[in-house]
């Protein structure tokens, strides 16, 4: 029988989670040197392992916009079935750029969504446009993740509460006003940062501002991510974009912590309790944290409820997903 497999060009715990779901064997071509590089590297070996396994379905993630694009010109030849695990990589925002850049970028979205046999995304709305554009789309959310530690090396963190907020330090996350924030609630209310934050173009002015309760980790191991988490009292993650399921509101989800989330249509919609929403200011955030505190048993409740409830509806709309493939395989 020819394989399953699922091409990566970027780590992603969701493509990690998927890939086992469908038993599709995993294989991430990751490097991380000058782009230059990369591109020709990773096309080569995305090519020669497309040539040595000749696998009757091929998943691939988007992003990578590129991979995505040399799998659906590769096609007719490997003969493979397409599914493109697109989740939200859609960047609505350069829609009407005139940048060259992002006039190329939307040219292969269009072109990728036609080729591929199915696309799936994690809100309705993307699936309605892929089928507008001509594709194939399919909605699957992220299956809640496992996330193992050690219960004994939980630690303890600065404050009587502490907050992790999952960052990555982009433009679509209200650094400052999180930061800002922080300066609005109890000193012993302590937010700890995830991410790298080197790359940030106001890290200088932004750690002059910090407050004592606030923490910048930087970039940490993975289990080191899971201790912090796990550490917490409650997970906050924040995005500016309207049709973005965050990675971080999973993980939260896995390990049963209340949520602070963006007050977005798709946030609010999908992860419906356990989480106190915001708006992007400071204040609002304030206001969040300082809610989950003073209620915290409440949320505490309904996240474990939740938890429950999205294993079993992930789980319905994964076999209906499944089942899609497998018809896909018997053509």
């Amino acid at each position: 029988m020819r394989k399953h497999i699922w091409i990566t060009w970027e780590k992603h715990r969701r493509t990690k989670e998927l890939a086992g779901a469908f038993n599709a064997t995993l294989i991430p071509i990751i490097y991380n040197g000058s782009p230059f590089i990369r591109y020709p590297f990773s096309l080569l070996k995305t090519i020669y392992i497309l040539l040595i396994t000749r696998p009757a379905i091929l998943f691939v993630q988007n992003p990578s916009m590129i991979l995505a694009t040399l799998a659906s010109a590769l096609k007719p030849i490997f003969r493979y079935q397409l599914i493109v695990d697109r989740h939200s990589n859609f960047r609505f925002s350069t829609i009407n750029s005139r940048s060259p850049k992002w006039k190329f970028f939307h040219a292969l979205s269009r072109y990728t969504i036609k080729k591929a046999d199915v696309t799936i995304v994690t809100v309705q709305s993307l699936a309605a446009l892929v089928n507008d554009w001509g594709g194939n789309g399919l909605v699957l959310q992220d299956k809640i993740p496992d996330i193992p530690i050690n219960e004994d090396d939980i630690r303890e963190l600065k404050g009587n509460f502490n907050v992790v907020c999952v960052s990555t330090f982009v433009a679509d996350e209200p650094i400052f006003d999180i930061v800002n924030a922080a300066a609005l609630i109890s000193d012993d209310t302590h937010i700890y940062l995830t991410g790298k934050y080197d790359n940030f173009p106001e890290i200088k002015i932004l750690q002059k501002i910090k407050p004592k309760n606030v923490t910048f980790t930087g970039f940490i191991s993975d289990y080191d991510y899971a201790q912090l988490l796990y550490s917490a009292d409650a997970i906050m993650v924040l995005t500016m974009l309207d049709e973005l399921l965050t990675c971080g509101a999973y993980e939260a989800v896995a390990i049963n912590k209340p949520m602070i989330l963006s007050n977005t249509e798709a946030l609010s919609a999908y992860f419906y309790k356990g989480a106190a929403y915001t708006g992007s200011d400071k204040e609002s955030i304030a206001r969040a944290i300082i809610d989950v505190q003073k209620n915290y048993n409440t949320y505490l409740r309904d996240i474990k409820s939740l938890h429950d409830s999205l294993d079993t509806n992930w789980l319905e709309r994964f076999q209906k997903t499944k089942t899609v493939t497998h018809s896909l395989r018997d053509n």
